[in-house]
């Protein structure tokens, strides 16, 4: 029998636990929040998946201390990037934690990065980032794929994708294709601007959140440039472009279709299509947790690697807030 723990049972967590539902252990799971309405929107999204006699007992609770003294296997931090430090913090005082698994962004100030990292190795636990593309097998193959080859530029655009918030996950891709956790923030181009955050996967989040429209542009150490555009007014798919010394492949991951344009064996230039699966987060959690259990680690991004690959995004998008707002800011407002 494993002990989990969910903390945060808003969109993201409610799914999470979705996931937890189809577990192949056997479990206890707590799942944390302070808002009983979103508590109850997790009762109801657990209670459409068909019973799980796995499962034995699920507790919806308002408090961390109210889990009790229970060893906790693995523990979830679904909550906003602001709280999670403090969540963390009084969690780990409480309750002996083996795995933790943490969502994006981190944390909004420079200075919880290092405060966790040390309270982790303080309390001996292993840590990782849910970046998911990293379990997703149309990825794995792909890194295998271009294992040999050298990956030049990355381009990532389309609309209202949020990129203030998931431009991370592609620069964490970027880092699990190429091996490369070293970059920098070359230029930020977002008009001089900030607005309310907004996601099309989403819809609207609270307005204290902000969100950029514009283009950033970036370069890991071994030469990889990206550039990342979303684009406010504008009926352009959602598109994912790599382009290698051997290839350009182009990923419309809402249609589930990948586009490789290479030279064939006869030198002549060769479009070869694929379709993949998106998974959900409610079918990976699981089987994320799962190989946890049995392996003790996960493809997932270790939590070092990805706070210093979190570090430079930071730190640009603080100096960038605080010269609209013409404020010194030690908080970025992004979650």
């Amino acid at each position: 029998m494993i002990n989990i723990v969910l903390i945060g049972a808003g969109k993201l967590g409610s799914r999470h636990l979705q996931a937890l539902a189809k577990l192949r252990l056997q479990a206890t799971i707590f799942v944390v929040d302070l808002n009983s309405e979103a508590l109850e929107v997790a009762k109801g999204r657990y209670h459409e998946i068909s019973n799980n006699p796995n499962v034995k007992e699920v507790h919806f609770l308002s408090s961390i201390r109210a889990i009790g003294s229970v060893f906790v296997d693995v523990a979830i931090i679904a909550t906003t990037s602001e709280y999670r430090r403090q969540v963390i913090d009084e969690l780990v005082g409480i309750v002996n934690v083996r795995y933790m698994i943490l969502e994006k962004i981190l944390f909004q100030k420079i200075e919880d990065y290092q405060f966790v990292k040390e309270l982790l190795t303080k309390k001996g636990i292993n840590a990782w980032v849910n970046f998911p593309r990293r379990k997703w097998d149309v990825y794995q193959k792909l890194k295998e794929s271009l294992k040999d080859s050298i990956i030049s530029e990355v381009n990532v655009i389309g609309q209202n994708w949020s990129l203030a918030t998931s431009s991370m996950h592609f620069i964490d891709l970027i880092a699990f294709l190429t091996n490369n956790k070293k970059y920098k923030i070359l230029n930020l181009d977002f008009n001089n601007e900030v607005y309310p955050a907004y996601s099309s996967v989403t819809g609207s989040r609270e307005s204290k959140y902000l969100e950029f429209y514009g283009s950033m542009k970036g370069r890991f150490s071994d030469s990889t440039y990206f550039n990342f555009t979303c684009l406010k007014n504008s009926d352009s798919p959602f598109l994912i472009s790599i382009i290698s010394n051997n290839s350009i492949i182009q990923i419309y991951e809402e249609m589930g279709i990948m586009y490789i344009g290479g030279h064939g064996l006869d030198k002549t230039w060769e479009i070869n299509s694929s379709a993949f699966t998106m998974p959900f987060q409610s079918e990976l959690t699981n089987i994320i947790v799962e190989e946890l259990i049995a392996e003790g680690d996960s493809i997932l991004t270790e939590f070092e690697e990805s706070a210093e690959l979190h570090l430079p995004l930071l730190n640009s998008f603080l100096q960038f807030i605080g010269e609209v707002k013409n404020e010194k800011l030690t908080s970025c407002p992004i979650t």
